[in-house]
């Protein structure tokens, strides 16, 4: 069984095409993770892509940093 960085059981198949896996107690409904008032920790690790007008690279990081980008991992120039 795979596990992620805290041991907790991951869910999916982990094959080619996948959904990303999620740990098991993700996955539980919200009522049953908040019965008692008992407050569980997630971690969520996900990338974001989007299309911003700019005048220039740095007003493009600028826009980006703005949107709440912490790590920019890239950035192409489009032809309009």
């Amino acid at each position: 069984m795979t596990k992620n960085d805290d041991g907790e059981p991951l869910m999916g198949s982990g094959g080619a095409g996948a959904l990303p896996s999620a740990p098991a107690s993700a996955l539980e409904p919200a009522a049953q993770a908040t019965r008692g008032g008992a407050r569980r920790r997630f971690r969520v690790r996900f990338f974001a892509e989007t299309v911003v007008e700019a005048d220039d690279l740095r007003d493009a990081l600028g826009q980006a940093e703005a949107l709440g980008a912490t790590d920019i991992t890239g950035i192409v120039q489009e032809d309009r």
